[in-house]
């Protein structure tokens, strides 16, 4: 039987009370050498198949993981990579009506959306 362990603990505590998404490598700093990072990535990966915490990836970058508590969207800079985090959700007054449509339950969602952040437009930088 699995078990919650010194270190699942640990980790479950820096996701939890992240102010934002994290990676597994803000966790080993966090964690300032505790557990080194394989270690980490089994933690979250055990935290994550038991539903303790989330986690979302966009394409070749980190994984980013969060409480199941929390609920984020995401904006992502397709010119310099940057990710912003949106905490409210813009598809609320939308997921009952989805369900009543199409007889689908929604139990959890992800979205993102690509596109050039502020700084980049400021500078005249574009990528398609």
């Amino acid at each position: 039987m699995y078990k919650m362990t010194k270190i699942r603990r640990e980790v479950l505590k820096v996701v939890s009370l992240s102010e934002q998404p994290t990676t597994a490598e803000d966790i080993h700093a966090a964690l300032r050498g505790h557990a080194n990072l394989a270690s980490i990535y089994r933690a979250l990966n055990w935290l994550e198949d038991m539903e303790y915490i989330k986690s979302v990836s966009f394409g070749s970058g980190p994984r980013y993981f969060f409480s199941k508590e929390k609920h984020y969207h995401f904006l992502l800079c397709k010119v310099c990579g940057k990710i912003q985090v949106i905490a409210e959700c813009p598809l609320n007054t939308h997921i009952n009506d989805f369900e009543k449509r199409y007889g689908f339950t929604v139990s959890d969602h992800v979205l993102y959306f690509r596109g050039v952040c502020k700084e980049c437009k400021k500078r005249g930088k574009r990528r398609n």
